[in-house]
């Protein structure tokens, strides 16, 4: 059976994988990340959340200069908050998408590597609910409108239908457990796989020799895209399907439990 040397890289999902309900990385999870660095296994996250989401909750736990697929692989920067790869959606593209939200009376969230902005709706709803919301402005402070992603959150079907009926953006829609969609909206193209294949780039190292842990569904194309996909005891029945095992749950310690039994000598 396969070990932890027959790898070289772990890449973890942050919400409900790396965090438990709460929003929070465990102390376990948190010695478990130190004993992997101490092993030489490079380690980052695969997730959909910006980098001003992840620097001050997630990132710490992290080694230095450790590199991160950030904003559904449209990003790929160090924990430090330097890019090292990114496609980014064009300015015009933005304000289009921006101006149709307005209209259509919509919530949203976009974030360069400094600062997450947001409607005011979005603001007065979201802000400080849980560790993993950034500090917000409003969105008619944005100076720079080319960025990697825009999240859109409780959409109507209308502003849903437009945008698939763009050409030059990638769509990935969810539902929550409040069972209203979201979308999370890249440059046309990018995907988690993307920044997988790119990150593997950067690491030196093939995507066979990666393990990745997911809970769900916008984990799917990231597991699939590495050599060992593990899913956690709260993931959903169709990244249960791709992974090759399931773990305990998230707030049961079920990353750390797994963790700490492959730097023992565990077998995948």
């Amino acid at each position: 059976m396969a070990t932890l040397s027959d790898f070289s890289a772990i890449l973890f999902d942050v919400d409900m994988t790396l965090t438990t309900s709460q929003r929070e990385v465990s102390p376990n999870t948190q010695a478990a990340l130190s004993g992997l660095a101490t092993k030489g296994i490079k380690l980052g996250v695969c997730t959909g959340r910006t980098y001003v989401s992840l620097v001050k909750p997630i990132l710490p736990y992290f080694p230095d200069q450790s590199l991160h697929i950030v904003a559904g692989g449209s990003q790929i920067i160090t924990k430090e908050g330097e890019v090292k790869w990114q496609q980014l959606l064009a300015e015009q593209i933005v304000r289009e998408i921006v101006a149709l939200a307005d209209e259509t009376g919509e919530m949203y969230y976009l974030a360069n590597t400094q600062q997450g902005y947001g409607n005011q709706t979005f603001i007065e709803t979201y802000q400080n609910l849980h560790s993993l919301i950034p500090p917000l402005r409003l969105i008619n402070e944005l100076k720079d409108w080319q960025i990697p992603a825009i999240v859109c959150v409780n959409v109507s079907q209308a502003f849903l239908e437009k945008l698939q009926q763009r050409q030059d953006i990638t769509l990935k829609t969810s539902v929550s457990t409040g069972n209203f969609v979201s979308l999370d909206i890249t440059p046309k193209g990018v995907t988690k796989e993307i920044g997988v294949r790119e990150w593997c780039r950067l690491q030196e190292v093939e995507p066979h020799q990666v393990i990745g842990v997911g809970d769900s569904d916008n984990d799917i194309e990231f597991l699939k895209a590495v050599g060992y996909a593990v899913a956690m005891g709260n993931s959903t029945d169709q990244i249960r399907s791709v992974a090759h095992k399931t773990i305990g749950e998230t707030d049961n310690d079920g990353l750390a439990v797994y963790l700490d039994g492959l730097v023992k000598g565990a077998s995948v």
